[in-house]
């Protein structure tokens, strides 16, 4: 499988473009690996006009492909294209948004770790792979403790994985203390044979700021396996804890489930032996304490 480092070397090819909007011009390059999602992304950071308000005229002839499609396809380097669109207001807004994504409505989810071929795909798309860079470039982290040598890592999504917050927080929680959804990013995979667009948690951006981990000792537990998609074998399904209020809630005991698995693979030398799909079927196996 590739890595990110060799990827990185291949040339990507540049697409400038010109558009006017409000009666002025602007311009937006684009790499061929970007897709029409990207070209969309990079008009609301210009003029504030979010996908959906945006009309781009004579960019391409009849209408404009689906956001999947990708930017070196479309054959428009060097290409004038108008575009029409009321722009949001400036008030402030969670950055998580900015992705416009259906994730908080779309509960749809995928799994990645039955079709590996497909994943090693998206894995080494150029698009995700510098995706992956740049994120890796912005990400801040605050380390509250210092790391422990010789620990595994041990990654843990926050809502409806270790606790509901939307009662709470209304889904926000501080920054500075978490990795929030800031580190996730776009990308485009299928779905039953279908197109699926969702964001991904990519683990190879912690891996970057601390080298010390990598797959041989990193699990990810996550309440959605589409969140995997670039670390397949790495991510560990668990059930969603959502309406914290109700009976069925107070009886959730997965986080205690969790804690037995992990224990029970603590003297594991490499993690990229075992198959954490099939973590709940281990545990079946295990005396009971």
């Amino acid at each position: 499988m590739a890595t990110v480092l060799e990827d990185e070397a291949i040339p990507e090819m540049k697409i400038p473009l010109t558009f006017k909007w409000s009666g002025r011009e602007y311009k937006v390059d684009l790499l061929g690996s970007d897709r029409v999602y990207d070209l969309k992304t990079s008009l609301m950071s210009l003029t504030k006009v979010p996908p959906e308000r945006q009309k781009i005229l004579g960019l391409v002839k009849g209408k404009l492909p689906p956001d999947q499609e990708r930017i070196a396809d479309l054959r428009i380097a060097g290409k004038s294209f108008t575009l029409i669109g009321t722009p949001e207001g400036d008030e402030i807004k969670d950055p998580s948004k900015l992705e416009f994504l259906p994730d908080v409505v779309n509960d749809l989810d995928v799994d990645f770790t039955d079709n590996l071929a497909a994943a090693a795909v998206y894995i080494n798309d150029q698009r995700n792979i510098r995706k992956v860079k740049e994120a890796t470039e912005k990400l801040q982290i605050n380390i509250i403790h210092p790391l422990r040598d010789g620990k595994r890592l041990l990654v843990l999504d926050i809502d409806y994985t270790i606790l509901d917050t939307k009662p709470l927080t209304s889904g926000s929680l501080p920054p500075d203390e978490f990795l929030d959804k800031t580190c996730m990013f776009t990308i485009f995979t299928e779905r039953n044979g279908q197109p699926y667009t969702h964001q991904v948690k990519a683990l190879q951006i912690i891996w970057n700021h601390f080298p010390q981990f990598s797959a041989e000792n990193t699990i990810h537990v996550d309440d959605l396996s589409r969140n995997f998609a670039l670390n397949p074998n790495e991510g560990l399904k668990i059930h969603a804890f959502k309406n914290a209020h109700t009976e069925q809630a107070q009886a959730d005991r997965e986080l205690a489930k969790i804690a037995r698995y992990m224990v029970h693979i603590a003297g594991v030398e490499d993690f990229r032996t075992l198959r954490h799909k099939s973590w709940k079927h281990e545990l079946r196996r295990l005396p009971q304490s």
